[in-house]
């Protein structure tokens, strides 16, 4: 397993990307923008949306979305960057979702239980429609009897980090809204399909 320490400075994880969370704050880039903002509610729970985009990369490729509730709690950060490069063991996968854990809130990695790993794919939103296939690492909350996941991309970056999802277990799907999910939205708006189970009804 590689060696996994955090630079406090940097947040760069040894021999792997930065995280995309310090000190529970998004790490977005520097130079990125934020294009939109939205108040939604999570759970019931009020929350901000946010979406930041690199100006200068493709379009639709480079974007980062953080929901958040208005204390400042992080509930997710979705980053859907081409990453490239290969996916680590697993063994590095769940020390990179470790440090993740840390940096969301420290003691929050202790809360959580690790149920398993699965070989995924996610979609980039560039015009080629490039998918890039990433390690989603599922972890249960016993206290609060939610879940959280990290999903480590090419190259040990983390593209998903989200906790306190709550689970429809009688229709088989999450329940907690996708806010940081384009085709959810899509459908939520009106301006798509429902999305198949697991996922959330829009």
């Amino acid at each position: 397993m590689t060696d996994q320490k955090t630079d406090q400075k940097t947040g760069q994880t040894a021999g792997w990307p930065a995280l995309p969370v310090r000190n529970g704050e998004p790490a977005v880039p520097d130079g990125w923008r934020q294009e939109w903002e939205r108040a939604e509610l999570r759970d019931g729970v009020p929350v901000l949306v946010r979406r930041y985009a690199d100006p200068d990369g493709t379009p639709g490729e480079r974007l980062m979305t953080v929901t958040r509730r208005r204390d400042g709690l992080l509930y997710s950060i979705s980053d859907r960057r081409a990453f490239r490069g290969a996916l680590p063991a697993p063994d590095d996968a769940r020390a990179l979702a470790a440090a993740a854990w840390a940096e969301l809130s420290p003691g929050l990695g202790d809360e959580q239980t690790f149920l398993r790993a699965q070989a995924q794919e996610r979609a980039i939103a560039d015009p080629a429609g490039t998918r890039i296939p990433v390690l989603w690492l599922k972890f249960a909350h016993a206290s609060t009897g939610t879940f959280g996941w990290v999903t480590v991309g090419p190259g040990g970056a983390i593209v998903e980090i989200e906790h306190l999802v709550s689970w429809d277990y009688r229709a088989s799907r999450r329940r907690t809204e996708m806010w940081d999910d384009d085709a959810w939205l899509a459908a939520r708006e009106g301006r798509g399909p429902q999305l198949p189970s697991p996922a959330a009804l829009a």
